[in-house]
């Protein structure tokens, strides 16, 4: 039998709160400790009296439960009372409603506003940001670490194609970009720059908009970068 450590402020077993759920193992404590036990009826109870947090509960939970059913090998590992692969809250916040998305992103900027001062803070980047949240751009969040501090995390997402040569195991990548290389601080006169190969290694990918299916960004990189 696998032995785990539960790290401080982790969940045990959250599916159960969105899940009919069978657990897989036991936990013990092996020193003195502090657990919270949730309530799953009493939670759901509290949640369901503010509408706005309602919607965004069962679109949490959607997402959650999907996971829960999709993963499995060889695409993900099992999922368990500890960990179920995809249940990150960007990766659930990433298949929400664009509205809920934006709510959620908007309480994001809202807290960088009430807790920068304005020497800290930037306006323009700011209004940048928040453009970025409005059109889908990135997801953005505010969550509690295990210390108990507040951050504000900006996701983007992209789909990165990996070609294997079976006979040897090669991988098809970039391993860098055509561009003009100067030998001195000077700018070099037009016939004395010389082209350069810089250094950019990567798979072939693109940037995945609001919206979009990840089959249709793995096509659009195939059809527009590599045919």
């Amino acid at each position: 039998m696998t032995s785990v450590e539960v790290e401080p402020g982790a969940w045990i077993c959250e599916a159960a709160l969105w899940t009919t759920w069978t657990h897989v193992g036991t936990c013990t404590a092996e020193i003195e400790c502090q657990v919270l036990s949730i309530h799953a009826r009493k939670l759901m109870e509290a949640l369901r009296q503010h509408e706005l947090i309602e919607q965004i509960l069962l679109e949490y939970v959607s997402a959650f439960h999907k996971a829960v059913i999709t993963s499995k090998p060889p695409a993900s590992t099992w999922p368990s009372d500890l960990q179920v692969p995809r249940t990150a809250f960007e990766d659930l916040v990433s298949v929400m409603s664009p509205p809920v998305k934006q709510v959620i992103g908007l309480n994001a900027v809202e807290f960088l506003q009430n807790h920068t001062s304005v020497m800290e803070r930037a306006d323009r980047v700011i209004d940048n940001f928040t453009s970025q949240v409005w059109s889908g751009e990135c997801v953005a969040f505010a969550h509690c670490t295990s210390s108990g501090a507040v951050v504000v995390e900006r996701v983007t997402f992209s789909v990165e194609l990996c070609i294997e040569r079976a006979a040897d195991g090669a991988v098809f990548a970039q391993i860098g970009t055509l561009g003009k290389r100067y030998g001195s601080l000077r700018r070099p006169s037009s016939r004395s720059r010389k082209s350069a190969i810089i250094p950019n290694v990567r798979f072939p990918s693109r940037k995945k908009e609001d919206g979009e299916d990840d089959l249709e960004v793995l096509e659009d990189v195939i059809r527009g970068r590599l045919l």
